[in-house]
């Protein structure tokens, strides 16, 4: 090893943003394999960066690792040969004087080397997913919004009109369609997180219902479209573009026949680890204890928007109850007219725009706050329940089919033994029993690669819940920007309103002192 040492100082920001892209976590050790790769993206030669790799890691063998200061070594010596040095030791180091050269790859920036680097580790170890927040996001973006309303045969019914960042087509979907995409999509991926749809409701047909089924439905097409899994599945383009009237039975018939996943994948046993049953109980307390959590901040989140919607609506009966004196044209009264009661209604009608500009900031920052902050943690909440549900499918699906039929095995066998046993031990009646437990062992063999494979998905799609978990010190930002910036904005509307109200007082200098400072009594 050469016995060149770097000090942070010393360290372009460079090598450390390179060396936390090719660390799993930004300060383990560096595959080896994964290193070598990197450097051949410099456009040296193969023995070039060979040399390299030997002078920085003598030791290191191929499926082993390096460190974080034989990484720098080598970035060093990449640059130090592609400005035209032909040897490679470290009495460069001894020689160079000023800040060490940053080499450069065919990936030119930081991001492209991000996802070459991410895209790599995903292909050589499949049990890791692999991929960050934005990256997920970065897949696709959905817009759902509402069409209109229209009139069936018999019932009206909601159309929305679905768009994707990534197809550009615009196509337009009733709740039924949503309903059968996903049935297909579960067929097709038994063993992924499906969100729940909202439920269904018919003759439902309020603002404030078809509001909350268009947001359900947007998350739910969102997390179905950045799935790693799904994203590319035929059947969710054909969703996204499809602008046929017959949108459903096109879904049906063109997947009836398609095998699930597992047929077609390529799986090996040996992605799933030994401590699997662990680790799985392990995820689940994690997920458990997650959504206690979130269900505090989102609980949270809905009552502050309840809040500010009380706020706009008792400010916008106030405007209207300030305006009934505008409005009011009966009978009069001389006994009013001793007291300054004239004064006060005329200035009193002044306040009522002051309440209407309350009500209508309180709305918008409701509005903020349901999306910024209570539509994002409901959104992890959709990733939690449907991560549970898998967990359910799991436990009652592949493992109880798999618990059956070992047990169906069982039984055959003791009645194949209780035959031979009934013959005086003459087996030669009891070949039916062979054909059929011949049978039902090829379908528990499939049964158990099946579980495997659930296992195998169980543990990926644990690693999606946690990538989306960026979402939750996302929101608690939205929630205190949307507070400060929000509680701003109602002061001001407040003081806007202040003069107005300044004006019902009696007139008097010690009164206009005492308005002035903002103290009143009663």
């Amino acid at each position: 090893m050469m016995s060149v040492e770097f000090t942070a100082g010393v360290v372009p920001p460079f090598y450390r943003d390179v060396c936390n892209i090719l660390s799993t976590d930004g300060c383990s050790d560096i595959e080896r394999s994964l290193l070598v790769e990197l450097l051949s993206k410099s456009g040296l030669s193969n023995s070039t960066v060979g040399d390299i790799v030997d002078c920085c890691c003598p030791s290191s063998k191929a499926g082993s690792s390096v460190n974080r200061s034989a990484l720098y070594k080598c970035l060093a010596l990449t640059a130090f040969a592609q400005l035209g040095r032909t040897t490679i030791d470290d009495k460069i180091f001894e020689t160079f004087s000023g800040g060490l050269p940053v080499p450069t790859f065919q990936s030119a920036d930081l991001d492209k080397l991000r996802e070459w680097a991410a895209a790599w580790k995903r292909e050589a170890n499949p049990i890791i997913l692999g991929y960050t927040y934005p990256q997920i996001v970065a897949f696709d973006s959905i817009q759902v919004e509402i069409a209109s309303e229209k009139k069936g045969l018999i019932l009206k019914h909601v159309e929305y009109h679905v768009t994707s960042s990534r197809y550009r087509i615009p196509v337009t979907r009733r709740y039924s369609d949503f309903l059968t995409f996903h049935d297909v999509l579960l067929s097709r991926f038994p063993y992924r997180m499906v969100p729940r749809l909202p439920p269904k409701k018919f003759l439902d047909l309020r603002p404030e219902f078809i509001e909350i089924r268009k947001r359900w439905l947007r998350r739910w097409v969102n997390i179905i479209a950045r799935h790693p899994a799904m994203l590319n599945d035929p059947l969710l383009k054909l969703f996204l573009t499809f602008n046929g009237s017959d949108t459903q039975d096109k879904m049906k018939e063109s997947f009836k026949l398609s095998p699930d996943e597992f047929i077609t994948s390529s799986f090996d046993d040996r992605w799933v680890a030994s401590d699997v049953q662990q680790q799985i109980v392990g995820a689940k307390h994690q997920v458990d204890v997650l959504e206690r959590v979130i269900e505090c901040y989102k609980n949270m989140a809905d009552r502050m928007v309840l809040r500010r919607t009380g706020l706009a609506a008792d400010m916008l009966h106030s405007a209207k109850a300030a305006g009934l004196l505008q409005e009011d044209t009966g009978p009069s009264s001389s006994w009013v007219n001793g007291a300054r009661w004239s004064e006060i209604r005329s200035n009193l009608r002044l306040i009522a725009p002051d309440c209407v500009a309350i009500s209508e900031t309180a709305e918008q920052l409701a509005n903020a706050e349901a999306e910024s902050v209570a539509e994002k943690l409901t959104l992890l909440l959709d990733i939690i329940n449907s991560f549970k549900d898998l967990c359910e499918r799991h436990e009652k699906g592949v493992v109880k089919e798999h618990s059956h039929t070992l047990n169906k095995i069982g039984v055959m066998k003791q009645k194949q033994m209780s035959a031979v046993m009934k013959n005086g031990g003459d087996s030669t009646n009891t070949s039916h029993f062979d054909s059929r437990i011949q049978k039902q062992e090829s379908v528990l063999s499939t049964l158990e690669q099946r579980n495997s494979f659930s296992l195998h998905c169980l543990s990926l799609e644990t690693q999606l819940v946690f990538i989306y978990m960026e979402l939750l010190p996302q929101s608690l930002m939205g929630l205190c920007q949307t507070e400060i910036d929000g509680n701003s904005s109602l002061v001001n509307a407040w003081r806007s309103m202040l003069p107005r109200v300044e004006s019902l007082l009696p007139v008097t200098a010690n009164q206009r002192h005492l308005s002035n400072s903002s103290s009143y009594s009663l």
